[in-house]
């Protein structure tokens, strides 16, 4: 039977259809055009030897010109040649998921293998475990990504989820990728365009109670107390204050903004209830003003 699909003249004649319009390759693997109103899209099918089932993989972006069909079908052989590979079509995301953490045990040791377990088997096995990888598609990945992500009216609450569902994103991803280095997986299409939110990341914050803070300086002593007093008493980052201490003396503290030195960004100073104990001597270098 005549390819529908070989030349660009043919393919600009079809009509715009979701299921692809299929060009046998040889028994059993297919290539294949699916044409939109915007354009085509190029796709392979396998049917597994021995099985009734077929698995799919959409190919990466090919210009739809002379030169297309010849790219679509380099490309699906690669990809024929990878799944042809892959000796059980049935690998689950819950055995990858024990692969991963088996794989972790050996090269981290049982802390780093015993955390992702419990993450993965609280977020990502009860959802999607009993899906083969052969069939996960981007869709049910990026579901699965959006699932993890509280709605709410507080902006940072929703923003926290985001961050947290790409971090286990990111341990999932891990998982996946190993099968498909492993030849488990023919493809890794599914998981590779789903991408992590963007701009939710943020450092965490934690304050100290007045309480908590006299517990710590009762507990230091010598430099470090020096060190940790003029944290305090400045709120600048130990870095900077390392370099400083003991240049700084006892001032009252207010509300102010300034910059810690020239090539440092400026940071805020909350008001510090506490007072220094000794007075250090004046510092030799300009101190900012509030």
């Amino acid at each position: 039977m005549a390819s529908t699909i070989d030349t660009i003249t043919k393919r600009r004649k079809l009509k715009a259809r979701k299921e692809p319009y299929w060009h046998k390759v040889t028994t059993g693997q297919y290539v294949g055009y699916r044409k939109t109103k915007e354009g085509g899209t190029w796709h392979a099918r396998l049917r597994i030897p021995g099985d009734t089932k077929q698995i799919y993989e959409p190919l990466r972006k090919i210009p739809d010109d002379a030169e297309a069909f010849e790219a679509a079908l380099k490309a699906a052989q690669e990809w024929f040649s990878r799944a042809a590979a892959v000796t059980d079509h049935r690998y689950a995301v819950e055995r990858c998921v024990e692969d991963y953490v088996s794989h972790l045990r050996v090269e981290n040791g049982e802390d780093s293998a015993t955390r992702v377990q419990q993450r993965l088997a609280r977020h990502l096995t009860p959802q999607l475990g009993k899906v083969e990888m052969t069939k996960l598609t981007t869709a049910q990945v990026k579901r699965w990504r959006d699932g993890m992500v509280r709605i709410s009216e507080d902006e940072d609450d929703t923003r926290r989820s985001k961050d947290s569902a790409n971090r286990v994103l990111s341990i999932a991803k891990a998982a996946f990728n190993l099968a498909f280095r492993s030849g488990l997986v023919g493809s890794d299409q599914a998981w590779r365009r789903v991408s992590p939110f963007k701009d939710v990341g943020e450092n965490r914050k934690l304050f100290l109670t007045d309480a908590q803070v006299g517990r710590l300086l009762g507990a230091t002593n010598g430099g470090f107390r020096d060190l940790v007093e003029a944290a305090v008493l400045t709120g600048d980052v130990t870095a900077n204050l390392w370099r400083r201490v003991p240049a700084i003396w006892t001032r009252p503290m207010e509300p102010c903004t300034w910059t810690v030195r020239p090539a440092h960004a400026t940071a805020t100073c909350p008001t510090m209830p506490w007072r220094s104990s000794r007075t250090w001597p004046e510092p030799n270098y300009p101190m900012p003003t509030c």
